[in-house]
This record gives structure tokens, C-alpha cells and sequence, in this order.
């Protein structure tokens, strides 16, 4: 599954509202990439375009755990947050070690 997939399958058992089983599947997907993101040959989100959508589903999450506390909806939650961790910290290295310049001169 890409990030752009996760968005859309995440928005959409948003506005379904569930199930918990759906949110719980969905939290280990995102953990899944969050644990591939290293493995990007170039920055993910350089404009930060990216983490301003997952921010915002993360906000989502968070209302609707507010409206129904559930424990998947709160582990979807933290999952999103390790992933843009995880994009926001490779890009951040990439800047540092200058290997995203070295790919985009070869």
C-alpha cells in the first residue's frame, strides 16, 4: 500500500465511521511505512504538502476518539504520528548529508 492509498482507505473509514477492525488494519499498514520510509531514495515530502494531509487525519481520528473513545482509533492515531516522524526525520537527514542533491545530479 502507498501513502496515497493509506490517505484515501483512512479518509474513507473515516467517513464510514469504522469498524474498530478496519482502524486496527489500517494502523498497522501506516506502522509498515512508517518502517519503509528510510528506504526512500529522495525526499518524501520536501514541501511538507504530505504531512499537512496526515495532520489533518490525525486531527480526525482524534475527534472522532473524543466522540467515541476506541483504542483502534487511538492506535491509527499514533500510528499516523510515527509515520510523518519517520518522513519528517529522512528528509531532515537527507538535507543534512546532502544525499538527496547527490541524487538529483546523477
Amino acid at each position: 500500500m502507498s501513502i496515497a492509498e493509506l490517505m484515501r482507505a483512512i479518509a474513507a473509514a473515516i467517513q464510514a465511521e469504522g469498524p474498530a477492525a478496519r482502524y486496527a488494519q489500517l494502523a498497522l499498514n501506516t506502522e509498515a511505512l512508517a518502517d519503509m520510509v528510510s528506504w526512500a531514495n529522495g525526499a518524501i515530502d520536501p514541501e511538507t504538502k504530505l504531512d499537512d494531509h496526515l495532520n489533518t487525519l490525525q486531527q480526525q481520528l482524534h475527534q472522532l476518539h473524543d466522540q467515541a473513545p476506541d483504542s483502534a482509533l487511538a492506535s491509527l492515531h499514533d500510528a499516523l504520528g510515527d509515520l510523518r516522524n519517520a518522513i519528517m526525520r529522512h528528509d531532515r537527514d537527507l538535507k543534512i548529508t546532502g544525499a538527496d542533491d547527490e541524487d538529483e545530479n546523477n
